[in-house]
């Protein structure tokens, strides 16, 4: 007996996606893992285990501002997903005019209290 169809739907896929080898834990992070680009302005790009976020602004000062609240966005998302953050493969990386680069020394990233390191190339 089922609720509605989408349940009815949904659990026979969950059948299907056991009868895959596909445990429940898998088939969660791949059904929560695509509302990651819900939960913040950043573009995201969801590939394997990586996870690229890019945003573009005018201004140095208001984009790392916006960057360091969204970021807060995103952790908590993972947070609330109970999903692990490796601080340590955290990267970010500037691009733009080359009159800009020598503000990038005081553009400033955090993951709640971590610091993310700036790399010249990726």
């Amino acid at each position: 007996m089922y609720c509605c169809e989408w349940c009815k739907i949904e659990l026979q896929k969950h059948s299907l996606w056991n009868s895959l080898g596909f445990n429940s834990w898998a088939m969660l992070f791949i059904m929560s893992i695509n509302d990651l680009p819900l939960c913040s302005k950043f573009k995201t790009i969801l590939y394997a285990d990586d996870t690229y976020l890019s945003l573009s602004l005018s201004s140095l000062s208001n984009l790392q501002s916006m960057v360091n609240n969204e970021l807060l966005k995103v952790h908590d998302w993972m947070s609330i997903n109970k999903l692990p953050i490796n601080y340590a493969k955290s990267i970010y990386l500037l691009t733009g005019k080359k009159t800009q680069s020598n503000l990038a020394e005081d553009f400033l990233v955090r993951l709640r209290s971590q610091c993310v390191f700036l790399v010249a190339s990726y």
